[in-house]
């Protein structure tokens, strides 16, 4: 269960969102000042879950310090669980939910203690459509995060086919 976390300063959230340059990349200052104000910051400690499988939530997070790790069931009718990838320190997640309303297709869960921006649906998207420059921007930076991901996971199943 996160626990709020207000210890962070006001630059403090700044400079963590001008580091995640997956969901920011381009914002001017007024932009990064923006996107600041709606920012949740929670605090995560080791083996904790960040997001639960299967749940609703369409909040994009940023892993703003430690690490996490993805983890999804390894048969629809089994409580065990594999370990599909790690996110690190400056890292989005949450961003296929944000854009198409999935419920979230794998557990991601705190290796260390962890510090986590949460960004709230509502939010953003309301931001996004008052303000079209940032929610270009925001979309572009998911799709190229989205474009990534998915060549990564291509290299990674072509490896498992030459076996």
């Amino acid at each position: 269960m996160p626990k709020k976390f207000n210890e962070l300063s006001k630059d403090q959230i700044i400079d963590g969102l001008l580091n995640a340059k997956s969901l920011t990349n381009d914002f001017s200052d007024s932009e990064i000042e923006l996107l600041s104000e709606i920012v949740q910051p929670e605090k995560y400690d080791k083996n904790s879950l960040i997001v639960e499988e299967d749940s609703s939530s369409r909040d994009i997070m940023i892993i703003n310090q430690g690490q996490a790790s993805v983890e999804v069931k390894l048969r629809p009718d089994s409580p065990e669980r594999g370990r599909i990838g790690k996110i690190r320190a400056n890292s989005v997640i949450g961003e296929f939910s944000f854009i198409d309303g999935s419920r979230r297709s794998a557990d991601v869960r705190a290796v260390v203690d962890t510090i986590v921006f949460r960004i709230p649906h509502e939010q953003l998207n309301m931001i996004c459509g008052t303000n079209n420059r940032v929610g270009y921007k925001v979309m572009r930076n998911l799709a190229v995060l989205m474009s990534e991901r998915l060549r990564d996971t291509n290299f990674e199943l072509r490896e498992y086919l030459y076996i």
